[in-house]
């Protein structure tokens, strides 16, 4: 790892921690100088990047994005910056990695950096042809699979996807070129023949005169335990359970709207909440309640908006 420029920093006082040879000879520091610094005297905008802000709160393991990189003489350059989340002992850590950022006027370059960043991100990217062989896979897909880079390109769709035998892939690849993009829920088994769940955007690319379903797989694992857990939670409470989205459109209505107020709850998914509750299925005493106190949510939402 040497041989790349690499930093760690303590993701809560944001000073370096440790930092290559490749890095201190990019930035014209000594070693003594750079552990000395604080990272924005070298990354100056990533305390406001909103990738970063994103991997500090816990909503991604892994992000790349472009960022300004101050040597210690010189203008500042434009690198592309992948940071890591780690912790070791109770402390908060990121990972830095740099890569070039690259003009886009050039297809060479432009490929690099698109190389780069499917490397670099935090879900599963493969690259598979019509036959279901697998092309390409990235760094987070043969972690997630437990498989070595040459190991996975000896691989066909099935070995990764049991619910994708070759029958069903053929079908599932005339579908995409026509469609081009494709939304389904399966499941990966690793190495370990443990499977499981993912979401995956499959799309339809061509290029020269070659074709692939090019695949981004995202883990549900945490999302499908959340799920299990809230069905067992509304299946022994004995009292109606309902959600409505930004625009307070009931989305969710539990199944004991029906044993206790006799209706379904396709009665109620897709209506208005505004509406519902100026209907007659609210007694008169609560109806005025229910309607001021959904007049305030509307009027606390308009005044968000107006201030982002």
């Amino acid at each position: 790892m040497n041989r790349d420029e690499c930093y760690v920093f303590n993701a809560d006082s944001l000073h370096f921690c440790w930092v290559t040879e490749a890095a201190l000879q990019r930035l014209g520091y000594n070693r003594q100088e750079c552990l000395s610094l604080p990272v924005t005297e070298v990354f100056p905008r990533l305390q406001r990047h909103v990738s970063f802000q994103a991997l500090l709160a816990g909503e991604e393991t892994g992000v790349v994005f472009e960022a300004l990189q101050q040597p210690k003489q010189g203008a500042p350059g434009a690198v592309l910056l992948q940071l890591e989340y780690f912790s070791d002992r109770g402390n908060r850590y990121i990972l830095a990695k740099i890569g070039n950022a690259l003009p886009a006027s050039d297809p060479q370059q432009q490929l690099q950096l698109s190389q780069f960043v499917m490397d670099s991100v935090s879900i599963e990217v493969y690259w598979l042809d019509r036959d279901g062989y697998i092309r390409y896979a990235n760094r987070q897909a043969c972690r997630a699979l437990g498989y070595s880079q040459a190991e996975i390109l000896q691989l066909r769709i099935g070995d990764v996807d049991p619910l994708f035998p070759l029958p069903l892939w053929h079908k599932h690849w005339e579908e995409l070129k026509q469609q081009k993009l494709i939304y389904l829920e399966t499941q990966h088994r690793n190495s370990a023949g443990k499977r499981y769940p993912v979401t995956v955007m499959a799309n339809y690319v061509r290029l020269g005169g070659a074709e692939y379903n090019i695949a981004f797989a995202r883990d549900i694992s945490k999302a499908k335990r959340n799920e299990a857990r809230f069905k067992q939670l509304v299946s022994v409470v004995n009292v109606i359970i309902w959600s409505c989205n930004a625009d307070l459109v009931i989305d969710y209505m539990s199944p004991q709207v029906n044993d206790i107020v006799g209706l379904s709850p396709e009665d109620f998914i897709g209506r208005e909440l505004k509406s519902l509750a100026e209907s007659e299925r609210f007694h008169p005493g609560d109806r005025s309640v229910m309607l001021d106190a959904l007049d305030g949510l509307q009027r606390r939402g308009a005044a968000v908006t107006s201030m982002q």
